[in-house]
């Protein structure tokens, strides 16, 4: 695939194929990863070890069900074996070939600390029609019914692994974009985005960084920074209008005063009114 769209002229982005190393994908091409995936097993000192079991779980007779098996035992093997060094070339290879990172950590947070019953009281429930959130009960997810509480716990020492990776990329110069993964659990469309800033600036990025993150930095991504992603003549009116400065706290990205879309300004009432 990443052949023919070098060929094509395509590129081509997404998650990084659980039997695919992170390094290979990004020689490879591969404009931007979502969610860190295979990321963690990347910074592991038994990298190649870890792949081979998982291949071997996928070429056995359960194929993918044996493999999630595998993959979840290998989770403390991940956290106990993670190299700095290691680490820290993979990061060398992602800046040198341009490859972008989309860490979603709103998104990673939430599924680490899915058994903490106490999100479902969270106020912006009200934005989620039921239907829609009774898919995000951990106890139906196909994807979470059979962990324990030590699975659980394990989660959320790989939860602070990421956040530990996050930094090292940022300080190591690899380029992030801001995401979130929507209809994942407790993802809230608009408010996770100013979520996953404060998150952003949290692991050591500066304000502007997280800013641009989710301004400049998608509009060179998309090769469009002539049209988008900065406020200046000649682009396109695409803004929001703050009470306070997000330079100095990020958190002021929250107090929104109006918002101007392609040219037309949504007032207050408006924006109200859509919620």
């Amino acid at each position: 695939a990443a052949e023919q769209a070098k060929v094509r002229g395509l590129p081509f982005a997404g998650h990084v194929p659980s039997l695919v190393a992170v390094g290979e994908a990004s020689d490879l091409g591969m404009k931007s990863i979502e969610h860190l995936q295979q990321i963690t097993s990347a910074c592991s000192r038994d990298e190649e070890a870890l792949r081979a079991e998982y291949a071997a779980a996928h070429a056995s007779p359960k194929g993918w069900d044996s493999a999630g098996v595998v993959s979840r035992a290998q989770a403390l093997r991940i956290v106990d074996t993670y190299d700095e060094a290691r680490c820290r070339s993979l990061a060398a290879r992602l800046r040198k070939n341009g490859t972008w990172m989309v860490p979603t950590l709103t998104v990673l947070r939430s599924i680490a600390y899915l058994d903490d019953t106490t999100l479902a009281a969270d106020s912006r429930m009200a934005y989620v029609p039921r239907w829609f959130s009774m898919s995000w009960n951990p106890r139906i997810d196909f994807r979470f019914k059979m962990l324990t509480a030590e699975d659980w716990a394990l989660r959320k020492e790989v939860f602070a692994e990421q956040q530990k990776i996050v930094t090292l990329l940022h300080k190591a110069g690899v380029s992030f974009l801001a995401g979130t993964d929507l209809s994942n659990p407790y993802i809230f469309p608009g408010f996770s985005l100013h979520e996953e800033l404060r998150n952003l600036v949290a692991l050591g990025f500066t304000p502007l960084e997280a800013l641009q993150s989710a301004t400049l930095n998608p509009a060179r991504y998309l090769g469009a920074a002539d049209s988008l992603g900065t406020v200046a003549r000649g682009k396109v009116a695409d803004l929001v209008i703050l009470d306070a400065n997000p330079l100095r706290d990020i958190a002021n990205t929250e107090k929104l005063h109006a918002v101007v879309l392609n040219g037309r300004l949504v007032d207050s009432a408006q924006r109200q009114a859509l919620l």
